[in-house]
């Protein structure tokens, strides 16, 4: 059974934008990689913007239903196992969906000028919600003399640079050895843990 057109076209989006970037793609190109004419795609869609944001859309519910399950399998776990949960597996399932990555950096380094602060916006609420319960963790480690003493927003900012870092690595370097998450994450706790 074929894709539908409309899936085609969503497709055919998310690739180039995630290649070039939204103002570097034209809905002529999108056309053309779908097989049909431009005009076509305003059956589907009445702009290029209402085009992205319908992309934009399904990654960030596609990222919200991962981090959920991440999270909730992470609130069962102890700290040190709930945390490195939550670095290996959002590490292990970006470094396998390269495009998927280039995607969100091109939305989040080179946003669509006049879609910038509606974009951050969006993403600054979701995230803050992670990011609240990703501290909650760190704080418990923090009362069980686990983790330093260290202000929550350092921590978990600290956490994200790491994991961002390391995952550009395995995105720039595909054949770096699969322990190497391991190893980063023992050095980072090293860090962090009260000692």
């Amino acid at each position: 059974m074929s894709t539908p057109t409309k899936e085609r076209i969503k497709q055919a989006a998310f690739s180039y934008f995630a290649l070039q970037g939204y103002e570097a793609t034209s809905l002529t190109q999108i056309a053309s990689r779908v097989g049909i004419k431009k005009p076509s795609l305003y059956a589907f869609f009445p702009s290029k913007e209402a085009l992205f944001f319908e992309v934009y859309n399904e990654v960030v519910d596609e990222y919200r239903d991962l981090m959920e399950w991440l999270l909730c399998k992470a609130e069962k776990e102890e700290v040190e196992p709930a945390l490195f949960l939550l670095f290996k597996e959002y590490i292990i399932y970006f470094a396998k969906n390269p495009e998927l990555s280039s995607f969100w950096n091109r939305v989040l380094l080179f946003p669509p000028t006049q879609l910038k602060e509606r974009i951050y916006n969006h993403l600054t609420e979701i995230e803050g919600e992670f990011s609240k319960r990703i501290a909650a963790i760190f704080d418990k480690g923090r009362r069980q003399g686990i983790i330093r003493q260290s202000a929550l927003k350092d921590l978990n900012c600290s956490y994200r640079c790491v994991r961002e870092g390391l995952l550009m690595l395995l995105l720039l370097n595909p054949g770096q050895d699969g322990q190497i998450i391991d190893r980063i994450w023992q050095d980072y706790w090293l860090g962090i843990r009260d000692r």
